[in-house]
């Protein structure tokens, strides 16, 4: 025996099955711990208790790892990917996996909804292909070997409804299998609802052996369309675990797609209950088109995770480029309120906006952070400078966006100057946004005119407002510091329940009734439609409940963060900058938004360090990273005649490709973040 087979051998050992029903019923009373393998009928991201989200295609199989309490409740799971299809040729539609069954070896029989070729062989709907996995071929990038294993036209199944659509392999070797609809083999006529058993006396190239029918679905309450058997997997001799292509109802059972029952052969009747609640496990999304259970106490290899190694930051030579382009924009502006706007691709020098622009407190913000960077006076006059043209803002009522204004030029001066006459401004700025808060509907408006609009990126300004709140601030009819808090408090609840989607994906406006308080309608203005998730937007919501929840400690903000942090981690592309809408169909550089990479790493990074949860701290750490990374690629790294940094930005759906200067500014933010996480002793 070679050494890889010797592995997967010990590794997959099938133990004893437990024959009895008095065994079995002692056993589901007592704490359990069970390895399922299965694949799913269409693409998504599943996320365990842990936290871990895994991407899953319909060629892929995955790992679920389950613990129950004594009574047999779901303590915890966890998904891991087992086998990625697509890299081992199961590339194309027809090529989704139907059935699935693990050998003592570690190989893995598996059948297609249609052809497939793989590397050394073409299988139909009706066969068996087997793959044998090279020593760690388990895993983010699977490795390993196809052979036929079984050739369903060899013993009669001819039919074009005769597709394996469920299987399990006993001990003994004999084969049971579902089919998509009609079969007619050794003269035995079925469907979709039956099981077939197959006892082989010849496998492979050249298929044969015997059938019989083994359950007859129809005699046991399987009558519907819905209620095709879509995963099986036989328990022993005795007892069958199967799962439908729809919701089914039964004597002793009900469920849906995601779920899975058992029918006992010997007494002909169900076991009471589900065998597994897919809903409790994260799978309502998902139809399961294939299982295999693992009893209790077996030990089962832990799919080998092929990590890349994190790159490291060239921080230091960054913000040397950095320092350049922002002093190339000063000096060409002798009067300092021509503040950077955005610039287009070919660009050599910014288009300007005026102070009264919302994005005009970034250009002063990245001169702060230059400051704060190097402790070069020099920064800090530049910065003064450009700062304080905007001072008159500061009793603007007309605009949520005070905090972008004020806050990001004269909050950071504050910080790293502790200039009293800059503590004055943001305080009478604070007070002139908390004008626009609404007691009925508990939020600040955010667009004058047509409603009570709210717009996720509101989520932003509210750091300006815990500032004020903690440095004796009052509101705009005189109210305390405390009010400032609550209110900003109030705001980011409210955006939480109504922006925010069951799947952590967010609505970017949603109008208020300031009678009742009650949610009119919800849209979008950037986004691709309303019920799309543009990316910007997204990343304000991920680095405003991080902010929110470093600000009053409140667990409800720290689950904010997860769920819109978690969905924006599972839809990124493969080089974690997405396009201007997660839903965008448009591909390309041109249609990207790196603003929102910039936006979402700084927050990831903050979050990082806030997070309870440290597999989560560790997945939001790297997430980051490698936004930040691509980001300094020469795909997105503007080239030094350009005056921004980061090329690729999206204002809005579908993306108009130019340089926007609040993706340099939290670009920079996130990089000087990165260097305190990383190297804490030099900053």
């Amino acid at each position: 025996m070679t050494h890889s087979a010797r592995s997967r051998k010990q590794l997959f050992q099938r133990p004893l099955r437990l024959e009895s029903l008095e065994l079995r019923a002692m056993m589901a009373a007592l704490p359990l711990a069970e390895t399922i393998y299965l694949s799913t009928d269409t693409p998504g991201t599943v996320t365990g208790s842990d936290g871990v989200s895994v991407k899953v295609d319909d060629s892929d199989v995955l790992r679920l790892d389950i613990e129950r309490s004594a009574g047999g409740s779901v303590l915890s799971y966890r998904y891991r990917l087992l086998f990625d299809g697509s890299d081992v040729g199961l590339e194309t539609d027809d090529e989704d996996i139907d059935a699935l069954a693990i050998l003592p070896d570690g190989s893995l029989v598996i059948s297609t909804m249609g052809r497939a070729t793989v590397p050394g062989v073409t299988a139909e709907d009706e066969d068996l292909l087997r793959f044998v996995p090279a020593i760690d071929g388990y895993g983010s990038k699977t490795m390993g070997t196809w052979s036929l294993y079984f050739d369903g036209s060899d013993v009669g199944l001819t039919y074009a409804s005769s597709d394996i659509d469920a299987l399990s392999i006993m001990p003994d070797g004999k084969l049971v299998i579902s089919t998509e609809g009609l079969y007619s083999v050794g003269g035995v006529i079925g469907y979709g609802e039956d099981l077939l058993q197959f006892a082989p006396t010849a496998l492979g190239n050249t298929t044969a052996g015997k059938w019989t029918q083994l359950f007859d679905g129809s005699k046991f309450g399987l009558t519907t369309t819905n209620e095709k058997l879509d995963a099986i997997d036989m328990l022993d001799a005795t007892v069958v675990q199967m799962s439908t292509n729809g919701p089914f109802a039964v004597t002793g059972a009900a469920g849906d797609d995601e779920d899975v029952f058992n029918f006992n052969l010997t007494t002909k009747t169900y076991e009471s209950g589900l065998r597994l609640d897919g809903s409790a496990l994260g799978l309502t999304a998902f139809d399961i088109d294939a299982i295999e259970f693992r009893a209790v106490g077996e030990i089962l290899p832990e799919p080998t995770v092929h990590v890349e190694v994190l790159p490291t930051l060239d921080v230091s030579g960054i913000l040397a480029v950095a320092r350049a382009k922002l002093a190339s924009h000063d000096a060409k502006n002798t009067v300092k309120t021509r503040y950077a706007g955005s610039a287009s691709v070919s660009a050599t020098s910014w288009s300007a906006v005026g102070a009264g622009d919302w994005t005009a407190g970034f250009y002063p913000g990245l001169l702060w952070q230059m400051y704060e960077a190097t402790g070069d006076v020099a920064w800090r006059t530049k910065a003064e400078a450009w700062t304080a043209g905007l001072e008159s803002q500061k009793n603007r009522t007309s605009t949520h966006d005070l905090g972008f204004m004020i806050h990001n030029s004269f909050g950071q001066g504050e910080r790293l100057t502790g200039s009293e006459s800059y503590k004055a401004v943001v305080l009478q700025a604070a007070k002139s946004l908390s004008s626009r808060f609404n007691t009925k509907a508990g939020v600040m408006r955010s667009w004058d005119g047509g409603g009570f609009r709210v717009i996720i990126d509101n989520m932003m300004n509210l750091e300006m407002l815990f500032y004020a709140a903690k440095n004796g601030g009052t509101t705009s009819t005189g109210g305390s510091a405390q009010e400032l808090y609550n209110m900003a408090v109030s705001h980011a609840t409210k955006t939480l329940q109504n922006h925010v989607r069951a799947d952590g994906s967010t609505f970017h406006v949603v109008n208020y009734n300031t009678t009742t308080g009650g949610v009119t309608s919800k849209s979008t203005a950037q986004g691709m439609n309303t019920n799309s998730t543009w990316s910007r937007g997204q990343s304000w919501a991920v680095y405003g409940f991080t902010m929110t929840y470093r600000e009053t400690g409140d667990a409800t903000f720290l689950e904010g963060a997860r769920r819109t942090a978690d969905y924006f981690i599972a839809n990124l592309p493969e080089d974690y900058v997405p396009a201007a809408d997660f839903q965008s169909p448009y591909t390309g550089l041109a249609h990207k938004d790196s603003s929102a990479a910039a936006i979402s790493a700084s927050a990831l990074l903050e979050l990082s360090t806030l997070e309870t949860d440290p597999a989560r701290s560790v997945k939001y750490f790297e997430a980051a990273v490698r936004m930040l990374d691509s980001l300094s690629s020469p795909s997105y790294f503007a080239p030094p005649q350009h005056p921004s940094m980061l090329l690729h930005g999206a204002q809005k759906y579908p993306g108009n490709n130019s340089s926007l200067i609040y993706g340099d500014y939290y670009y920079v933010e996130a990089l000087l973040r990165y260097a305190k996480i990383t190297n804490p002793s030099s900053t």
